[in-house]
């Protein structure tokens, strides 16, 4: 709908007729649909959206239920299996609690939403009504569906998704313009200024889905998988749509009343109330969407990226210094604003990675940083080297992780104590021996940080007993961990690893050591992020 809203004016507007128009939007529907990914929903969209415009073309009423039943017929036969996909499922559930009880939802609003004034003759509270009761209805025909897949109903859905409705469309159309304009090699200052003007309602999209998913009782748990969950949370839906449509009847009169005085109210008076309870709105969204601030004691976080690494050590002067960035899809620059990052002095780049160096372009794009520390040993990899040429296009600086090394970033000690320089050449096939390893110490307290590096590359070095580790290579199988374990002698270790992944970590064996040395430890996979405060001792939180 939006795709269509955007392209029929710019058409219509460059002379098209009717019928040419009509097949120009079905070009753009079918480039657009596997384009965005061709997902059930997608797909779904594309069939309702080509048969809206065939119907305005043929000048044909276009029944939605028609559209929509099409648009099952057409995805079912490409893949008849999709019905038991929960995309597929959600999308349609979607559009058939929209057909059903938008409509009685929007009436049901509408009293109130035409106490809002009017602004050049258009009235913002019946729009407003459009897009509450179309949310609302899509969020209930979901929510049994969600609960039946996911084993969780989502308290913080609804409230998300009406505060989202400003910036949806916006992202939308200045996203499709820019990718319009990013194919014309003329356009590149326009691209840009789009690309300027999009950021901010999708940081905003971005920072609502972050902070409603991070509330304390945010959704709430239930049996996944049971049929009477599907069958009981329909029936629930029900009886709250139909309780709605007889409360609206029976409290007709009254709304009417109530909207009456409310009109005959002075002018002032309404003016200061819609104020009021716009500033009040402001205050709350601003106070939810506001970053959280630098922990107030030293804290380290083994960031829950999946299979990867990532590990933000802070300190409470301000300093913040992050250790790899996990794989592209980690989601690191996410984390990072949850712990209260504003700025990095030291990003280390272990050594070439995916699920290392994958995303740290992320947050070099997105994080003032200090100083780049290389651990590239001088790989050819075009990832790392992106990662590269964007420190040196922002102009910070990058210093070559080479041992030994100290550097002080605030109140943090950092020290290389691993690779040592190496002769002129190729960079080796395997890069996880040579990968960065390091000391980073604040007072009394030490973490030794080890990357991929194995107790084959440790073995050689001067290690100090420290506070806390984290475990080399995702817990993969190593048969000098005893004895590494045995030379730190950590109070706690922490494994990164991700849940269900191909390569065995950790290992059993590597299980069994930290059992049979009586060492607490910790895992993102079942754990999620877990995190260390020192202040007065060492304590321990886990995100799950």
């Amino acid at each position: 709908m939006l795709l269509v809203a955007l392209a029929t004016p710019a058409f219509a507007a460059a002379g098209l007729g009717r019928g040419t128009r009509a097949w120009v939007l079905l070009g753009l529907i079918g480039l657009y649909v596997p384009i965005a990914g061709a997902g059930p929903s997608l797909q779904r969209a594309g069939v309702m959206g080509a048969a809206g415009v065939v119907a305005t073309a043929a000048a044909r009423p276009a029944s939605r239920w028609y559209a929509l039943l099409l648009a099952a017929a057409v995805t079912l036969a490409v893949n008849p299996r999709a019905a038991g996909d929960p995309g597929w499922q959600l999308s349609f559930a979607a559009l058939v609690g929209i057909l059903v009880a938008a409509g009685p939802l929007r009436r049901a609003m509408l009293p109130a939403a035409d106490a809002l004034p009017a602004i050049g003759g258009l009235s913002p509270g019946r729009a407003l009504a459009d897009g509450v009761s179309l949310t609302l209805a899509a969020t209930l025909a979901t929510a049994p569906l969600l609960a039946y897949h996911f084993g969780a109903v989502s308290l913080a859905a609804l409230p998300a998704n009406l505060l989202a409705l400003p910036a949806v469309a916006p992202v939308m159309w200045l996203g499709m313009l820019k990718a319009a304009l990013g194919q014309v090699a003329a356009a590149g200052p326009a691209t840009l200024a789009l690309g300027h003007a999009v950021r901010p309602p999708l940081v905003y999209l971005e920072l609502l889905a972050e902070r409603f998913a991070a509330l304390r009782g945010s959704s709430v748990g239930v049996r996944a998988g049971s049929p009477l969950v599907l069958v009981g949370g329909y029936a629930l839906v029900g009886v709250l749509v139909a309780g709605t449509v007889l409360v609206r009847r029976k409290g007709e009169d009254r709304a009417v009343e109530l909207l009456a005085r409310w009109r005959r109210s002075r002018a002032g008076t309404r003016r200061a109330v819609l104020a009021g309870a716009a500033a009040l709105l402001a205050v709350v969204l601003l106070r939810l969407l506001a970053p959280p601030g630098p922990p107030r004691v030293l804290t380290v976080r083994f960031l829950d990226v999946g299979q990867g690494d990532a590990t933000l050590i802070q300190h409470p002067d301000g300093t913040a210094a992050l250790f790899d960035g996990g794989p592209p899809e980690g989601g690191v620059t996410r984390l990072l604003r949850r712990a209260g990052v504003r700025r990095l002095a030291v990003v280390v780049a272990t050594h070439q990675s995916r699920d290392h160096d994958g995303g740290l372009l992320d947050v070099l794009e997105r994080y003032p940083v200090g100083l780049l520390l290389d651990g590239g040993d001088g790989t050819r990899d075009p990832t790392f080297r992106a990662v590269e040429r964007e420190a040196e296009r922002r102009g910070i600086r990058r210093v070559a992780a080479v041992a030994p090394m100290g550097l002080r970033a605030g109140g943090l000690l950092i020290r290389v104590l691993s690779p040592p320089p190496r002769a002129p050449g190729p960079p080796p096939d395997d890069p996880n021996p040579r990968a960065v390893v390091a000391l980073v110490s604040s007072g009394s307290f030490d973490l030794f940080l080890s990357a991929d590096a194995e107790s084959g590359a440790l073995d050689s070095l001067d290690l100090p007993h420290v506070d806390a580790m984290k475990v080399p290579h995702h817990g993969s199988d190593d048969p000098g961990l005893p004895a590494l374990l045995r030379r730190l002698r950590p109070e706690v270790a922490a494994i990164e690893v991700g849940r269900h992944n191909l390569y065995g970590h950790p290992a059993r064996s590597t299980v069994m050591a930290f059992r049979r040395a009586r060492l607490p430890t910790y895992r993102t996979d079942r754990d999620g992020t877990v995190t260390l405060t020192i202040d007065h001792g060492l304590r321990i939180a886990t995100e799950r």
